[in-house]
């Protein structure tokens, strides 16, 4: 699935489960009636919105139908809204869905942060995660992943032994 990025969770709003987004797209309205995604875990969760209502030039107003209370709209502050790309024209669509990975922890499987994904790189036959300080490139896979937490920014997969 080819995702493109439209909007960023930029606070909770109420008490009942809104959320304030920052638009990247001119107007989320026309997204309506069908889902949006945040990525949770490393994989795309489906959202509905229930009410948009705009607020200033770029942000809205927003409740989410699965989200009840403030606790569960926290949980997603940060985040980033996604929809499922149209067209072949948005084939950078899956490479700006790992953007987001930039300026995340990694984490091995021991526990151990080893730097900062500085980078994604995408070459043809797989992704790459560029580390600082230590310029490693670590192969990217759905596979290799065993904790994507969004709200510490951490990312933490298994890696063969010696690649740091």
């Amino acid at each position: 699935m080819a995702l493109v990025p439209i909007a960023q969770v930029s606070k909770s709003y109420g008490k009942e489960g809104e959320v304030l987004l920052k638009a990247f797209e001119q107007n989320l309205q026309e997204y309506s009636k069908e889902p949006v995604f945040i990525i949770f875990d490393g994989l795309p969760v489906p959202l509905f919105f229930e009410q948009i209502k705009p607020k200033g030039a770029s942000s809205y107003i927003v409740k989410f139908s699965t989200i009840r209370d403030i606790s569960h709209a926290e949980e997603i502050v940060g985040s980033k809204i996604y929809v499922e790309s149209a067209s072949a024209a948005d084939e950078l669509s899956d490479e700006a869905a790992l953007q987001a990975l930039e300026g995340f922890t990694l984490i091995n499987q021991n526990g151990e942060r080893l730097g900062t994904i500085s980078k994604v790189i995408i070459y043809p036959a797989n992704a790459c995660l560029e580390i600082a300080p230590s310029g490693a490139l670590v192969p990217f896979h759905q596979d290799l992943i065993i904790e994507l937490n969004p709200h510490s920014r951490t990312l933490t997969m298994e890696l063969a032994n010696g690649l740091f």
